[in-house]
Order: C-alpha cells, then structure tokens, then sequence
C-alpha cells in the first residue's frame, strides 16, 4: 500500500504538459512518458537494474504501473522477430507507409496493454546511444532478453509487439508492419542527428 501511495503521490508533480496529454497519469507519473536523459537505460532490459520498486522504469517487476506489474512479460523467439527467409514486405509508396507508421506508432490498440511505441519512445525517449547508428544495430534489449546480437527496425517493431506491448507479432507483409518499420526508420534518422 506504501509503494501504491508513493506512486499516486508522485502523479501530483508531473508536469502540466504530460498530464493534460493522452498519456494515463498513472503512466505518466513513473515512467514511459517523463522525459529522461538521453542516456537513460532501456527500461524493459533484463538487465534493468535489481530494485525492487523501479518507478521510472515502465517495465520495472515493482511498478504496478508497468506492463511487468500484472506479470512476468513474455519472452520473444528470434524466429517470431526476425523476418522469415524467403518472405517480402509489403511494398508502397514510402511517404505514405511513414504516415501510417506514425498513426500507428501513437496507437495502444496494437497491445494488450494499453501501450502504443510511443508510450517509451516519445520525443527521443527510451532509446540507447546505439540508436544513433543505422538498423541493423545492437539492442541491448533484445540482447539481453533473447540473445539476439543485431536487429533491423522491422524486427525491433515485432520485438516492441511481444515485449513489452504484450501483443503478438504482424503478419511479415502487412502493411502495418511496413509503415511502422519505416516511421521506426524515420525516428531513427531523426535521432542520429541530434
């Protein structure tokens, strides 16, 4: 009851902006939507640090507020993220596969959680300095959940779905998937010139 009552107190000083925004204040309060450091560390890593109550870290085992505080988050198979031999995206313009992808990327409804991409990655939030680098690169996330040493942004879209989004992956040539992978693209350039 002590840690629920700390979590409720820190929701009174978030900032007006994220409070008045989409966000859930529960959410806002601890985590996925306060602006961090640009060298905070990946949230959902199974390595993320050995608190027993990490409010800052959405994926924390101790954050009722996280996906992690209704249970154990699931751990994704590289052959569920990485794209099947033989497979073929789905092909469109790409301008409007970004517009797409960024209405998705905003959208809880591809969880079960209620969380969207952007509930960690808002405004350059949640990402590691490999981000910087072009796809395919090290996530440490996806290193350290599923041993898997290199990504592309296709893949880290899957991952994102199965962990911590608590979804299933999409269909290798929805459209969906393609314009999520390249608003992932886009993020990812926009980053690296920070």
């Amino acid at each position: 009851m002590r840690k629920l009552a700390r979590h409720l107190l820190g929701a009174i000083a978030v900032p007006l902006t994220v409070a008045a925004s989409s966000v859930p204040l529960a959410l806002a309060a601890c985590g996925p939507c306060r602006p961090r450091a640009s060298k905070s560390a990946n949230p959902c890593s199974a390595k993320a640090g050995n608190s027993a109550c990490r409010p800052c870290q959405p994926c924390g085992a101790g954050s009722p507020f996280g996906p992690c505080g209704a249970g154990d988050l699931p751990v994704p198979k590289p052959s569920d993220v990485l794209r099947p031999a033989g497979s073929k995206p789905f092909k469109a313009d790409r301008s409007e596969l970004v517009k797409l992808g960024k209405k998705l990327y905003d959208a809880p409804t591809l969880s079960t959680n209620q969380m969207a991409c952007s509930s960690c990655h808002s405004d350059g939030a949640g990402f590691n300095d490999t981000f910087k680098q072009p796809y395919p690169h090290t996530v440490q996330m996806a290193k350290d959940v599923s041993g898997i040493d290199t990504i592309d942004a296709e893949g880290m879209v899957q991952f994102c779905l199965v962990r911590p989004m608590m979804s299933k992956p999409l269909a290798w040539d929805s459209k969906e998937l393609a314009g999520l992978t390249a608003y992932v693209e886009e993020v990812q350039k926009d980053y690296a010139e920070r």
